[in-house]
């Protein structure tokens, strides 16, 4: 056990049962650190190492008695060194030992009137079983042991003590809460959490986009300043025709009086502007057979529906600007 109380001191020390004289003896260390001194704290031995958690004490700095220490540590028998492990996470239910306990499944645990609290110091972790009155009229000032499964323990009574059986199954019955045993590592795996969610959530939607980004490049004519694309092909194109597009692409069409105005900002007369407008509808209309490999036009001639005199221009196939993957990965 490390520490104690005793001629109005707490031990910062470990001490054992030395079975060939019968007596307590304090263990040698060459550790340069010390763990303050302490009495009542929670412990298991396992192996060739010693962990100790909490416990109680009178800091030397403080005026208050018999305070609850936040620390835990844990010592080395074969190095002979005591190692700091740091704090313990503020929320765990017992920070300090009294009553019985005892090691069930390689675990220290400790009862309580009202609950059993499990110290798993090897995977960090605290398991706690609250229920009214679970260990009902329990002596805490008796010992406890597990046998087969099944917890023993002394329960008082008004003249004499009855020793109880618990079987450790019915434990089943009741829904544990966890606990991070160290503080900070509590804080430091709820971030890595939430970074790994972040990354898998990130890493989904990239995919999910990408594949979104090769449907709109496979099935949309798009077009930039330069260029009009269409699946891995793509053709020049002027800035007058760049500029028909785009607006195709803002309005779905276009009037016959619009289109002359982008063709040319010379007057012509009717039957010469209609002239032009062929022409240049026929250009883009090439350009797209050209890159699509079909016969379909992408711009079509239709008569205005309001108003029969007049021609509008629409396109057969949705147009889009081309956008990078980039701006596109983040475009909702």
């Amino acid at each position: 056990m490390y520490g104690g109380y005793g001629f109005w001191s707490f031990k910062e020390y470990i001490t054992f049962f030395d079975k060939a004289t019968g007596q307590w003896e304090i263990l040698k260390t060459s550790s340069e650190y010390i763990p303050p001194a302490r009495w009542k704290a929670v412990f298991q031995l396992i192996n060739d190492k010693l962990y100790v958690l909490g416990g109680r004490s009178t800091p030397k700095e403080s005026d208050y008695k018999d305070l609850v220490l936040k620390d835990i540590f844990s010592y080395d028998f074969i190095e002979k060194k005591f190692i700091n492990l740091g704090k313990i996470n503020p929320k765990i239910p017992l920070k300090h030992s009294y009553g019985p306990h005892l090691t069930i499944k390689n675990k220290k645990a400790y009862l309580r009137r009202d609950q059993i609290v499990f110290f798993d110091f090897k995977n960090d972790s605290v398991t706690s079983f609250f229920q009214k009155n679970l260990f009902e009229g329990i002596d805490l000032q008796r010992p406890a042991f597990e046998h087969l499964d099944t917890i023993y323990y002394l329960k008082k009574n008004k003249k004499t003590s009855l020793l109880v059986k618990f079987p450790i199954k019915n434990l089943n019955n009741i829904n544990p809460t966890f606990f991070y045993m160290f503080a900070q590592k509590k804080v430091y795996s709820e971030i890595i959490f939430v970074l790994l969610f972040v990354f898998l959530f990130l890493f989904l939607w990239t995919c999910f986009k990408l594949f979104a980004y090769k449907d709109f490049l496979k099935e949309s004519v798009l077009f930039d300043e330069n260029k009009i694309h269409y699946k891995e092909e793509f053709h020049l194109i002027n800035k007058n025709q760049y500029k028909l597009i785009k607006q195709l692409e803002k309005h779905n069409q276009i009037s016959a009086i619009e289109l002359n105005k982008n063709i040319s900002s010379k007057k012509y007369v009717k039957s010469h502007l209609t002239s032009l407008r062929a022409n240049f509808i026929k250009r883009i209309n090439d350009i797209y057979k050209k890159i699509s490999k079909t016969r379909l036009n992408l711009i079509e001639e239709l008569q205005d529906p309001l108003d029969k005199r007049y021609k509008v221009y629409r396109t057969t196939k949705q147009v889009l600007e081309k956008e990078s993957f980039f701006t596109f990965l983040f475009k909702i």
